[in-house]
């Protein structure tokens, strides 16, 4: 797989990641003032992109043996629903 491909599969991970996080919130929207719902958005926003942080960085990794990088890159997609996107 290449650099590119773990670039797009990164980019996806973030952005599922972020939603992840994101659904609960949305569902109960109406039950914060604005200011809270954009408070707590931004705090769940920041958690998202660090969870995802590590799992990037692996992803992203030049160095690693090829066929981890597949089975890594595989496991990601399923843990994340992300094969059809990719």
């Amino acid at each position: 797989m290449s650099t590119k491909s773990a670039g797009a599969l990164a980019s996806n991970l973030r952005s599922r990641i972020e939603e992840i996080c994101l659904e609960d919130l949305r569902a109960r929207r109406s039950q914060l003032t604005d200011t809270e719902y954009a408070q707590t958005e931004k705090l769940l926003k920041k958690a998202a992109h660090k969870i995802a942080h590590p799992l990037v960085v692996d992803l992203k990794n030049p160095d690693e043996n090829p066929t981890r990088r597949l089975h890594t890159m595989d496991m990601f997609k399923k843990m994340f629903k992300l094969d059809k996107e990719l």
